[in-house]
């Protein structure tokens, strides 16, 4: 069967078809040497040429042609493209690309795909990359942000064109009209490697994703063969003289490839839309195509003991009782309640220790427990206060009142003005949702799991709670900052307060208290509501309100807490928004490296998570909700998410030291929190991009693994 009765028998593909074709209702579509992929909600993505861009500066344009199944075009002195479709259901097809290389000329090719400007504003989505603007209006980070129809500019443009491997789905996702769509590519080529010219530069030939919304009459989404970072190349890391600047190593050439034949897959999708959320549909297509599951490094119980043994040891400090944020200069002398140590280490430290029945794991995670519950409340708010700097050392210079040492504090290091990507709070630091929220939450965690014997921690998660509810405003939301002095909320721009949704949540069904059921599922309906913006910002304290993954995270752990607490279906239902916004950030492939350690380690990213459009770097974050995820898999049976689960678990296993030195640093059971998977750095400081780590041992990276297989996660999720 050839593309035009396939597409007239299956037209809700909404895929690719030949020029001067009728569709089953009988308008025409544009005629020429063009192929056109329909929409089956109206509007249409039209392939008239393909583009080449060779490495001396010229650009060229060549007609596209469809015969039979195949898609050609003759690229001159550069070859021949052939794209070979496979109609795969009603909503896919997937297409195999053949690049024939004729010269040795260093070239790219860009295949756009052109839409006329739809009469509503269009979501498009990169995932791991893009979403919606990424909060173009709030956010005064350095990170790229999309002016939809805009100018062309750096760091907010109308415009962005980005290597492959910097989204977890290579691809854009477009919802408009009631209809959402995806163009998608494998992430590099197939068929030649090269000796990289220098550090920075690609051992392979990677693939590129494009979005276009400059041109007043059309937008543009599409891929690229090799690649073009436009307007700029995204690093993060703008102000070190040793890492690259946005306009250097923009382009990933085909170098050196002469008679050879390359070859990638392509996707497309399309399908109906009641709302943004839909993308979700895209990711689960996008994923049966492409999913390359994790490689196991260890096992479940090898994981468990090193890492909590290190947790208990070594990561712990017994004079001022916390868990180190790194271990390097000064980095050890400091701990907070959560997010970046405290609660999230103790948890997990904790269950572990009762699921092997280790007596030291126990101690460790009960002194920090009760030390937390006795020494560390702010009574004038009613909240926790966030760390504790011993008197000599301690991460980075200090000022204002946040800096005292010595003793618990406010709040830390992304509060005093020590790093240029953090909020800088100076003399009047605030207490944080981010915080609060998560060390409550696990602080009732550990007393249900210790047998609800520890009164005092629940006490203690009780009155932060309290405080909370108390400024909870009309539409739901709870406060993200607090004043220190009377523990009122300040502020509520950005997702960050969901955090203490899990725990009102849990609190309700502790102490069966109608007041915090009514607050727990108010803010359900309000944080659910912000989901179809998709653009959920303002967790991490350390993006500038950069569109993020953390936050979410909070969302997941509530829906599993309010059905536990109900079993009413709609927070299942919920549930899906929350995992669909985790599974965009989550890898589900493996990705080549161009440098060691993750190249000599044939390290796996998928099943690991990006942490925000500001920061590109993958971390263990989606491992702590591992056990929530699987409770709600158990109450809905969805393959699909088994399998994003098992990812995440088998992903986890391989993140940290088996060995001491494993990843190029450190002693068994440490862990880094950025491993590079792109042409961009973070923190890699002796490290490069593109397969680098930033070589410190981080003890809340380790402990979301620790908590993912202490869990009451069936071993098959595991591998074993």
């Amino acid at each position: 069967m050839n593309l035009i009765s396939v597409f007239k028998c299956a037209l809700l593909t909404g895929l690719l078809v030949p020029a001067g074709c009728q569709n089953e209702n009988g308008r025409g579509v544009p005629k020429g040497d063009e192929a056109v992929w329909q929409g089956n909600a109206g509007g249409m993505f039209s392939r008239q040429d393909i583009i080449v861009k060779t490495e001396a500066g010229k650009t060229f344009h060549f007609p596209v042609k469809i015969v039979g199944n195949s898609i050609t075009s003759e690229l001159g002195p550069f070859g021949l493209y052939t794209e070979e479709l496979v109609v795969k259901d009603n909503t896919t097809t997937l297409g195999k690309v053949s690049l024939k290389i004729a010269g040795d000329e260093g070239f790219i090719v860009q295949c756009p795909f052109a839409m006329p400007k739809p009469r509503g504003k269009p979501y498009f989505m990169i995932p791991g990359f893009l979403y919606g603007s990424n909060n173009l209006k709030g956010s005064d980070g350095k990170q790229p942000k999309f002016d939809y129809g805009g100018k062309v500019s750096y760091p907010n443009s109308s415009l962005w064109y980005i290597r492959a491997d910097r989204s977890t789905h290579p691809g854009v996702i477009t919802v408009v009209n009631n209809r959402v769509s995806m163009v998608g590519i494998g992430h590099r080529m197939i068929g030649h490697e090269q000796e990289p010219a220098d550090v920075w530069s690609p051992r392979y030939v990677f693939n590129g994703v494009m979005l276009d919304s400059s041109d007043p009459a059309e937008d543009r989404v599409g891929f690229q063969l090799g690649y073009e970072n436009a307007p700029g190349r995204y690093s993060w890391t703008w102000n070190d003289s040793r890492i690259p600047r946005e306009n250097a190593y923009r382009f990933g050439w085909i170098r050196n490839a002469k008679g050879k034949t390359l070859t990638t897959q392509t996707f497309y999708f399309t399908d109906r839309a009641s709302s943004v959320k839909a993308y979700g549909k895209a990711l689960e297509a996008y994923y049966h195509a492409f999913h390359q599951p994790p490689l196991k490094r260890s096992q479940r119980l090898e994981a468990l003991e090193k890492i909590g043994t290190f947790s208990a040891t070594e990561g712990y400090n017994q004079d001022h009782k916390f868990f180190f944020l790194y271990d390097g200069p000064g980095g050890n002398m400091v701990g907070d309640i959560a997010w970046t140590g405290g609660m999230q280490v103790a948890y997990p430290l904790l269950a572990a220790g009762m699921r092997v029945n280790n007596p030291l794991f126990i101690a460790r995670a009960t002194d920090f427990i009760d030390n937390l519950s006795t020494q560390v409340m702010n009574p004038k708010a009613g909240l926790l206060n966030e760390e504790f700097r011993a008197e000599k050392g301690g991460a980075g210079a200090s000022t204002g009142s946040g800096s005292v040492r010595g003793k618990w504090n406010v709040t830390g290091w992304w509060g005093i003005g020590v790093n240029a990507n953090c909020f800088d709070m100076g003399d009047h630091p605030l207490h944080s949702a981010y915080l609060n929220g998560q060390a409550a939450y696990y602080l009732l965690k550990a007393y249900e799991r210790n047998g609800c014997k520890k009164e005092r921690w629940l006490k203690t998660a009780q009155t932060v709670l309290d405080t909370v509810l108390k400024s909870q405003n009309t539409a739901g939301a709870y406060g993200v900052f607090f004043d220190p002095e009377t523990g009122k909320a300040v502020d509520y721009d950005g997702f960050q307060s969901c955090w203490f949704l899990p725990g009102m949540a849990l609190l309700a069904r502790l102490t069966q208290a109608p007041q915090y059921r009514e607050s727990a599922t108010k803010a359900a309906r309000y944080y659910d509501s912000l989901y179809a913006t998709g653009e959920l910002f303002n967790t991490p304290m350390d993006t500038h309100k950069a569109v993020d993954q953390e936050g979410n995270l909070s969302f997941i752990v509530a829906t599993a807490e309010l059905h536990k607490l109900t079993h009413d279906r709609v927070y299942l239902d919920m549930a899906r928004d929350a995992l669909d916004w985790e599974f965009s950030w989550k890898f589900c492939y493996n990705k080549a490296y161009s440098h060691d350690p993750l190249r000599r380690l044939n390290w796996s990213t998928c099943g690991g998570s990006i942490t925000s459009t500001h920061n590109c770097t993958i971390h263990q974050m989606g491992t702590l909700v591992a056990g929530d995820i699987h409770y709600l898999y158990t109450q809905v049976k969805d393959p699909y998410i088994a399998s994003r689960l098992k990812d995440t678990c088998v992903w986890g296993l391989g993140t940290y030291n088996r060995v001491d030195n494993d990843f190029g640093f450190g002693k068994v059971g440490h862990a880094t929190e950025q491993f590079t998977y792109t042409d961009g750095l973070v923190l890699a400081k002796r490290s490069f991009w593109d397969g680098g780590v930033w070589e410190v041992n981080l003890t809340w990276a380790s402990a979301c693994v620790l908590n993912c297989v202490a869990d009451d996660i069936p071993d098959e999720f595991f591998g074993e």
